[in-house]
């Protein structure tokens, strides 16, 4: 039985309709690289799917302006299947102390849009490179650090990026993960069983319908998910060994955490810190480990601390300090 709620779960990474790209976005896995060295005109509305309606105006990659200063500017991307609204417990703690946020919301997450038989590899790749590519630039044009805050596939997305070298800008200063899909548990792999019956084969998810986009995923969304996966272990290197925070429950359904602690050691990771939390507090009918996202997921108690925790990393391995925490924050 827990093998088949894990298995269930593991389309919480995934999701069921891939969208085409945004207006002015190109499938091109090197997207970006034309606006970061190039040109400076890439705006925030070109990668916004379409005109904002009721389904789709807190999902939107968009800026979030900081409460004041900014003290940093910081990218913050879901996981698959998940609404990038709820990231919202992350951005609102960012923001409160001083930090500009760029909210990413990947193709496919943003409403239902068309399947155009688009690669999803190639569309989320290229939507998080021109998203950091703004971020970079803003940072830049500010003398503010660049931070990355990543839940679970755009944690691996990232390392991704960040390994293929493809442009120095997109390396951030400062990193914190939460349940990054790095190093899957063995049964994740069992999908791959199901690719035998084509690429637009579907499963039900079995994710919380609040938090998850669509019902369910396709083969083709799964192989995105482990190309992304080999190739950040294809690639890891040095440049990977950034100041980083992990954040995992050790009873983490998909992600193994064992498997990233093996990872930090066998690339010598150094600046990486893994921090174990629980989510027995959650006040979720269903409790699921891999979704610590958010203070519903985790518990009011763990959520202040893992808010403590990651606002703390930010501002000190950026060099800003201690956090100007607020009284009961």
């Amino acid at each position: 039985m827990k093998f088949c709620r894990s298995f269930g779960l593991l389309m919480l990474l995934t999701f069921a309709a891939p969208s085409s790209l945004a207006a002015g976005v190109s499938e091109d896995p090197t997207y970006g690289l034309q606006y970061c060295t190039d040109k400076e005109d890439l705006k925030i509305k070109d990668l916004r799917p379409q005109e904002d309606d009721p389904a789709t105006q807190l999902e939107k990659t968009q800026i979030l302006p900081a409460n004041y200063g900014p003290a940093l500017v910081a990218v913050v991307a879901h996981g698959l299947n998940l609404r990038p609204s709820k990231m919202a417990d992350v951005t609102s703690a960012l923001r409160t102390l001083g930090a500009e946020v760029y909210q990413v919301g990947l193709p496919g997450h943003r409403g239902y849009l068309p399947d155009d038989g688009s690669d999803p590899y190639t569309a989320w790749m290229g939507h998080l490179r021109a998203t950091l590519c703004l971020a970079s630039q803003s940072a830049r044009s500010k003398s503010v650090p660049l931070v990355f805050v990543g839940f679970s596939l755009s944690a691996a997305l990232y390392l991704d990026i960040v390994g293929q070298k493809t442009e120095s800008l997109f390396k951030v200063d400062s990193m914190v993960l939460f349940a990054p899909a790095i190093s899957l548990r063995f049964y994740s792999y069992f999908v791959k069983a199901f690719f035998l019956f084509g690429d637009e084969y579907y499963l039900n998810s079995w994710s919380p319908a609040a938090y998850r986009w669509h019902p369910g995923a396709k083969m083709k969304h799964y192989r995105s998910l482990f190309r992304s996966i080999d190739s950040l272990h294809h690639h890891a290197d040095s440049d990977y060994n950034i100041p980083t925070l992990v954040m995992i429950d050790p009873k983490d359904e998909l992600v193994s955490p064992s498997g990233i602690k093996s990872f930090i050691e066998k690339h010598k990771l150094t600046n990486w810190q893994l921090k174990e939390v629980s989510n027995k507090e959650s006040t979720l009918k269903d409790k699921i480990h891999h979704l610590i996202i958010s203070q519903e997921a985790v518990g009011p108690k763990t959520w202040t601390q893992m808010r403590r925790d990651l606002l703390t990393h930010l501002y000190q391995t950026t060099g800003l300090g201690d956090p100007p925490l607020p009284p009961g924050f």
